[in-house]
């Protein structure tokens, strides 16, 4: 055996005891687990609020309602969603004074409105038209005996219509403590489901940044919906997701995952889009990288959504109006029926590329993490991100952004 074949040898046991480092080095970092506790109180998810009719009604006996609410001079009968129960609806009572508004509910469905059960909406801070409370509904999952259900009032200037809203969904939040730094994170809350917080279906977020809130604007890297898996987080320079939720305790344990575990594509402005493949209608394969040179509205949607149905008259005319400046838009489409997607883009008149959803569908669910319809952004002719706040997507600001960022004819 001559010195180049003790060499060989030599860098081959080498290279072995490299990779078994490297990878014992792996696993033990894998071995590190971070817990936590939960707190007490359920926050009302606001992202998405939902609608309910009242009717205006007469109360003859008012003696029956708590004093405070006695002198009111309008009475309005409804129903909420409970969402302790599954398709169950809560009778309540609406009262307007001339200064003031009530909403009166029997959580404990006994049929008598005590004073706690009556609660005054105040004036919101954000919208001066908006008044708004929290209802607390009594419920026994470990450590959480309420259930808030967040209540909107806004009332027209012009016609004095009251239009009322509440939110649906719950999420949990607790603080971790990661690398001596507390950190906080939110669990969606469903009393429907078996487990009633899961690490692995639902709502999750983390403030990576650090500034005491999660943000849960479209494509931020701090929140997700999760559908049967463990959403994972960049966190510094470590990539973490949450293994057990003890309802009992409150305890949180969350474990490191390595970086080739976490797909997710972060969207960040200025930064370069990563190429993808997709399916057109034709059944032709394609890539993002044909539309260099473009601006390109990547717009997740789908024939199914209601709001995305109504974005499409201003997205042809926006279509047909700036294509010549160098303007084209992907459909990402999240049909399961193909033909329902192609009947509609041909009645609408759609002309622009569409990507089919068994061709994306690992896309838009574990790279990109979509969880609101429509959402859109836009890339410029150099692939890097320019646009993903959602208000510039809607009616008139498509339009005024679009003659912004677009080169003039």
């Amino acid at each position: 055996m001559n010195l180049t074949d003790l060499l060989k040898i030599f860098c081959i046991i080498s290279l072995i005891f490299f990779c078994q480092n490297l990878y014992f080095a792996q696993n033990k970092n894998l071995d590190v687990k971070y817990s936590g506790k939960l707190e007490t109180e359920l926050k009302p998810e606001l992202k998405w609020l939902f609608s309910f009719k009242v009717e205006e009604v007469k109360i003859i006996n008012k003696t029956s309602l708590p004093k405070r609410v006695q002198n009111a001079s309008k009475f309005f009968i409804g129903q909420i969603i409970d969402p302790r129960e599954s398709n169950k609806k809560l009778p309540f009572l609406f009262l307007e004074t001339p200064s003031e508004y009530f909403i009166c509910i029997d959580p404990d469905k006994n049929n008598v409105v005590n004073d706690n059960e009556c609660f005054d909406l105040k004036n919101s801070s954000l919208n001066t038209k908006v008044w708004e409370t929290s209802l607390q509904l009594p419920i026994s999952f470990g450590k959480f005996k309420q259930l808030p259900v967040y209540i909107s009032l806004e009332k027209s200037n012009e016609n004095g219509k009251l239009t009322f809203k509440q939110s649906l969904y719950n999420n949990a939040l607790g603080n971790v403590s990661i690398n001596n730094r507390e950190v906080l994170f939110l669990y969606g809350f469903n009393p429907f489901s078996g487990k009633v917080l899961s690490t692995s279906n639902g709502m999750f977020g983390v403030d990576i940044d650090g500034d005491g809130k999660i943000s849960r604007e479209a494509f931020s890297l701090e929140s997700c919906y999760a559908d049967n898996f463990e959403p994972i987080f960049h966190l510094d320079d470590i990539f973490i997701s949450t293994s057990n939720i003890d309802l009992q305790t409150g305890e949180i344990v969350l474990k490191n995952r390595l970086k080739n575990e976490y797909e997710r594509t972060e969207v960040i402005i200025g930064k370069e889009l990563p190429d993808f493949s997709f399916v057109d209608l034709e059944g032709k394969k394609r890539n993002l990288s044909e539309f260099r040179g473009k601006f390109v509205m990547i717009d997740f949607w789908g024939a199914w959504c209601v709001d995305c149905r109504r974005e499409i008259p201003n997205q042809i005319e926006a279509y047909k109006k700036f294509r010549q400046r160098g303007f084209e838009i992907l459909g990402m489409d999240t049909d399961e029926n193909l033909q329902t997607l192609r009947d509609y883009v041909q009645k609408n008149g759609m002309e622009w590329t569409q990507a089919r959803f068994d061709s994306i569908k690992h896309i838009v669910e574990k790279n990109y993490l979509i969880d609101d319809y429509p959402t859109s952004l836009i890339i410029g002719p150099d692939g890097k991100v320019l646009v993903i706040d959602q208000k510039q997507f809607k009616e008139a600001e498509l339009h005024k952004l679009l003659d912004q960022i677009l080169p003039k004819e």
